[in-house]
């Protein structure tokens, strides 16, 4: 009699603890309901429609939307990497949440569906639609009232979300993506498998969206183009966290365009920096203006890099004719010039190829019978090309080179000069020649010119460089409207600034042969 009590006792109080629950339950659900409230009756038939969803009058029951969201937050807080928790962590960061599922933000999670953000779909998602996940703690009240033949409307309107593929799937097409190379996304779900679980602590189906949107042509997003084609509006189609049509998604990652290797003219697009991302035609159209002028930039620090080094260069000829012009007399009795680096500057529009590294020579000046023979050719480097009088010239008297020009080394003999083995210098310009005694070096001050400009040399060659290589990469965008804009901006910089660059006497600096401009 004893052990008979003892069970009646726990018999009612287990009922009492029931009673309670359900109490709970009803006096949510009028506040909380789809309709915006409901009668004391329909509340009462939690219990009976849920447990016997066949009966006739279940046909008007509408499922508590607090127990619902309650159904979901027990579902996706045992597992929140299920692809309905994903839709419903895009919802809560749209602005429709649970209690307000029909929230504008909805649109941008499913523009095509409009239940997109229901609790109830959500739940009806992992217990009907996911693979395994139906007996699941959160799955109790969907199991036992939507059944076949379930009188209960919700179990017929809100189906699940036929689009999304299973949990399953997702995790292990990431899975296959990430161990197979390392893309943006990827960091958040590797560790979890690196320490060994199956399944990975992260927003799967977010990180999945990520990863196919950028390079759609991945074997692995058979899945997802198969839940894009059945509703492409999805968040989940248009990058991280879903850059859907109507705004940005509610996801984690902020969805991030396709890199393509062909040209397109399609929006958005990543623009040298990930933070650069055109979206819209007022953001390409500002995108294009910043191009122009990054052209238009480098054609002018290209005209004001070349008159420097013109100025500079002149500058050292000044400092080099300062030491002392050592220029033989026109009789070519001296001997070798005594510092070859004391050569007078050239003429301002002078273009020292065309007399020390080939072109016309001078003509005739003095009185001597001595022709010079043909210079090298236009172009050719001091030298190797050089001009070098070869022995029994000859030479009587004056060699009549004029302009200027004399001999650099020469051998003389009893009978004037015979055997030259020397080259023309044109305007004080040296030329160097195979077997010529190479020249003193520069004094202190002039070394210490040269140094300093070597290096704003180096420092303006670095500029230059890092601007032409982010209009190649701007270019490499492979956008329509940005590849215009770089080859605009070079060409009307070009015709700007160009006069004034070869104006200069140098378009890009000094030849290494010294014979002018290169």
């Amino acid at each position: 009699m004893r052990a008979v009590a003892m069970l009646l006792v726990a018999l009612m109080a287990l009922s009492s603890v029931t009673g309670q629950q359900h109490g709970a339950m009803h006096a949510a659900a009028p506040a909380a309901s789809s309709g915006g409230g409901r009668a004391p009756a329909a509340a009462a038939q939690l219990d009976s429609c849920v447990a016997e969803p066949l009966a006739a009058n279940c046909s008007a029951y509408e499922f508590p939307l607090a127990a619902a969201a309650a159904d979901a937050q027990r579902l996706c807080g045992a597992m929140h990497f299920m692809a309905a928790c994903s839709v419903a962590k895009a919802c809560n960061a749209s602005g429709a949440g649970p209690l307000t599922p029909r929230a504008p933000g909805a649109a941008r999670v499913s523009a095509n569906d409009p239940d997109v953000c229901q609790p109830f779909n959500h739940v009806a998602t992992v217990c009907r639609l996911d693979t395994g996940m139906g007996r699941m703690a959160g799955c109790a009240h969907f199991a036992t009232m939507c059944v076949p033949g379930s009188r209960v409307p919700a179990c017929a309107e809100l189906p699940g979300l036929s689009a999304l593929p299973t949990s399953e799937a997702v995790n292990k097409q990431v899975r296959s993506i990430c161990e197979e190379m390392t893309m943006d996304g990827c960091e958040r779900c590797m560790p979890s498998w690196a320490a060994g679980r199956t399944w990975a602590d992260c927003d799967l189906l977010d990180t999945y969206g990520q990863l196919c949107y950028a390079m759609p042509e991945m074997p692995q997003c058979a899945e997802w183009h198969a839940m894009c084609g059945a509703d492409a509006s999805l968040a989940f189609c248009h990058g991280a966290g879903g850059g859907a049509p109507g705004g940005s998604g509610g996801g984690s990652g902020g969805g991030g365009p396709v890199m393509k290797m062909y040209f397109f003219n399609e929006l958005p697009f990543y623009l040298l920096f990930k933070s650069w991302t055109p979206r819209t035609p007022a953001g390409l159209a500002g995108a294009w203006f910043a191009v122009f002028a990054l052209g238009l930039l480098y054609e002018a620090l290209q005209m004001a890099y070349g008159r420097l080094e013109s100025a500079a260069w002149a500058r050292v000829a000044a400092a080099r004719g300062s030491a002392g012009d050592a220029r033989p007399p026109a009789g070519v009795g001296g001997a070798f010039p005594p510092d070859l680096e004391a050569a007078a500057p050239l003429a301002d529009g002078d273009d020292a190829r065309g007399t020390c590294c080939g072109g016309a020579g001078g003509g005739g000046g003095g009185g001597g019978s001595y022709e010079p023979p043909p210079l090298a050719p236009r172009g050719a480097c001091c030298g190797a090309g050089a001009l070098a009088l070869a022995g029994g010239a000859g030479l009587k008297g004056g060699l009549g080179l004029g302009g200027g020009a004399r001999i650099v080394a020469s051998s003389t003999g009893s009978s004037g000069v015979s055997g030259v083995s020397g080259v023309v210098a044109a305007r004080g310009r040296p030329c160097c020649a195979g077997g010529a005694p190479p020249p003193r070096r520069p004094p202190a001050p002039l070394r210490r010119q040269l140094l300093v400009l070597d290096v704003a040399r180096g420092a303006a060659r670095f500029v230059l460089a890092g601007l032409a290589y982010l209009l190649m990469l701007a270019a490499m965008s492979y956008h329509v409207a940005i590849f215009f804009a770089v080859i605009t901006g070079v060409g009307v910089g070009s015709a700007l600034f160009g006069r004034w660059r070869f104006a200069a006497g140098t378009a890009e600096g000094y030849s290494h042969c010294g014979c002018g401009s290169s």
